[in-house]
């Protein structure tokens, strides 16, 4: 899959060119585990490789997934969705970076910290999940 740009709008193409997402998206992110950030009417949620709608277009911020985890952003607060659109992590955090060897590097009101995937606090990256 490859994205498109046609009339300032971002939709998909498979590798032999044929249209598989139409163009209606104001930006687009990168596919991970099956999904896409997409934004529309400036909010962001993810589309499968059909374009079917599976995290409902809510967010004012999302991230691509990694480690079977997205970052997700509703008014200044951030917090992580799992594939379905579950809300796996509360959005309470200022700000979060992309899981990466089982933990996330989180700040919370001016304190930054690593945590685990259970939103559990760990000492350092890369401690968890091995």
């Amino acid at each position: 899959m490859a994205a498109i740009k046609l009339n300032e709008l971002w939709g998909f193409i498979d590798q032999s060119g044929k249209t598989i997402i139409t163009p209606k998206y104001e930006e687009v992110g990168s596919f991970s585990d099956g999904l896409v950030a997409v934004q529309l009417s400036g909010k962001w949620g993810f589309v499968n490789k059909a374009g079917k709608e599976i995290v409902p277009i809510k967010y004012d911020n999302a991230g691509s997934f990694s480690e079977g985890l997205a970052t997700v952003q509703i008014i200044e607060k951030c917090g992580f969705i799992d594939t379905s659109g579950t809300v796996v992590i509360p959005m309470i955090y200022d700000e979060i970076e992309s899981f990466s060897f089982g933990s996330s590097y989180v700040s919370l009101n001016g304190e930054w910290f690593y945590f685990n995937k259970k939103g559990e606090r760990v000492e350092g990256k890369g401690l968890t999940d091995f």
